[in-house]
């Protein structure tokens, strides 16, 4: 008897529940048509065994019928007997195929699994490695930006002592030329018209100052070199 099994999805746990219901089916349905079969088997010794004793005992006593309607009897039981053989054997090979599917789909589920830990393994290991390398250049660009506000600001304060410095010299040059005293050379109408930042003086000031600047900032530098060498 052919018995055929339904493919299995191996992705899906319904499956292998279903599987190992109809496993535990098949094995209770086994006992009882055991346990069937040996009961048949004994209702049938005993009716051939009452069949011989009764033919000897009582031939003279009972008709022909009793004897054929016994024989018919056990004839019928053994045909139940056949015929139970047959299913047992038929749920015999269903529940060894239900068990090498099941195999099959424990062996492919396994090896599913054994694949996509894998997979994510390697994109765990991707990931891990983006963000390490993104960390690495976010360091860079804010020491980068650390820098250059750095910079900025020294250049910032540069501009503002220069600045500062020019104006000093060129209100002092103008102070001695006009005459005039701190508290009244804001009065003075020709100091009031006199544009700074246009000034010769202050312009030649500024420059002196960012120069003197620039000096000191390499002389910083080159004695912070010679330190570390």
């Amino acid at each position: 008897m052919s018995i055929r099994v339904a493919a299995l999805n191996v992705t899906q746990s319904d499956d292998f529940e279903v599987v190992l219901g109809l496993i535990n089916q098949l094995s209770q349905v086994l006992e009882e048509n055991r346990q069937a079969t040996n009961d048949l088997l004994e209702v049938a010794d005993s009716l051939g065994l009452n069949d011989d004793d009764t033919d000897t005992e009582t031939s003279s006593n009972n008709t022909e019928t009793v004897s054929n309607i016994l024989v018919q009897e056990n004839e019928s039981l053994r045909s139940q007997i056949h015929a139970q053989k047959l299913k047992n054997k038929a749920y015999a090979q269903l529940l060894t195929e239900s068990v090498q599917a099941l195999d099959k789909c424990l062996s492919g589920l396994r090896q599913l699994i054994y694949t996509k830990s894998n997979e994510s393994l390697k994109i765990h290991d991707k990931y891990l490695s983006q963000i390490h390398t993104e960390q690495q250049k976010t360091l860079e660009l804010e020491l980068e930006i650390s820098t250059i506000e750095s910079k900025v600001y020294d250049i910032s304060k540069i501009l503002r002592d220069a600045m500062s410095a020019s104006t000093a010299i060129v209100y002092s040059k103008q102070k001695e030329e006009i005459g005039l005293s701190n508290d009244h050379i804001d009065q003075h109408e020709g100091f009031k018209t006199i544009n700074i930042e246009q000034s010769p003086d202050y312009i030649q000031g500024f420059l002196e100052t960012i120069a003197n600047q620039q000096r000191i900032s390499s002389i910083t530098i080159d004695s912070f070199n010679n330190n570390d060498v």
